[in-house]
């Protein structure tokens, strides 16, 4: 009853830090979108380390996670440095991580020409990327 009542005013929960395990698994159901805030986690001290953060397992358990940044004058981060942390310390591989990109364009709040748009840009941007990858430098190196 609580996680359906939890469900019920809940578009896409953003600063997840401590949920209940009725409710992660709620939202994992039925694929609700959960934005992750790495480093205003870690600088918060709501969490103790980007390695220890339970971003890895809520992406194990296959919840929606999208990356996102909290106040970037305050926690001195950007959206490409948080996915740099994710490749760094949460053991996430390339092609894990260009998936959270591209699947980030679904979990907008849009409409879906204009979820079509982010796509199309995503899809230019990283196809940059791959191309000075293919030159020597990694994708990661450039997030």
């Amino acid at each position: 009853m609580e996680s359906q009542i939890f469900l019920a005013y809940i578009l896409a929960p953003g600063h997840i830090c401590f949920l209940e395990d009725g409710q992660r698994q709620a939202l994992i159901e039925k694929r609700i979108p959960i934005e992750i805030c790495l480093t205003s986690n870690v600088l918060t001290r709501s969490v103790f380390s980007y390695e220890t953060h339970h971003f890895s397992e809520y992406y194990r358990e296959g919840a929606q996670l999208s990356l996102c940044t909290d106040d970037q004058s305050v926690f001195r981060t950007c959206l490409s440095r948080e996915f740099f942390h994710a490749l760094n310390w949460l053991s996430l591989n390339e092609e894990q991580t260009i998936s959270l990109i591209r699947q980030s364009a679904d979990y907008i709040f849009a409409s879906e020409a204009e979820k079509e748009k982010v796509r199309k840009t995503i899809a230019s941007r990283l196809q940059r990327l791959g191309n000075i990858s293919g030159r020597g430098m990694s994708v990661s190196s450039k997030l």
